[in-house]
């Protein structure tokens, strides 16, 4: 995780953030933990990696919810028929 960060820097941050916001199976928490350590030895600003966390965040966020807004009946039945737990969906 290291070489990655300090290879693609805050663009990795904000890139697998939004990935598991826009529901891809990455877990952003051990980019966001790296990341924190790297801006607390002074080599990243802190409030650019919680405000691209951030920002990914709205962004991943604000599409599900227009994708909902606009779709929403057929990306739940979607949804539902790739779930793991039936008992879960809403009909």
């Amino acid at each position: 995780m290291e070489e990655l960060l300090k290879q693609y820097g805050l663009a990795l941050v904000f890139g697998n953030v939004l990935a598991e916001r826009l529901g891809a199976p990455v877990p952003a928490m051990p980019t966001l933990v790296a990341a924190g350590a790297f801006a607390a030895h002074g080599d990243y600003p802190v409030l650019a990696v919680a405000a691209l966390a951030l920002a990914a965040c709205v962004i991943g966020d604000g599409a599900w919810y227009a994708i909902g807004r606009i779709y929403g009946d057929r990306v739940l039945k979607f949804l539902c028929s790739i779930s793991l737990s039936l008992d879960s969906c809403v009909p």
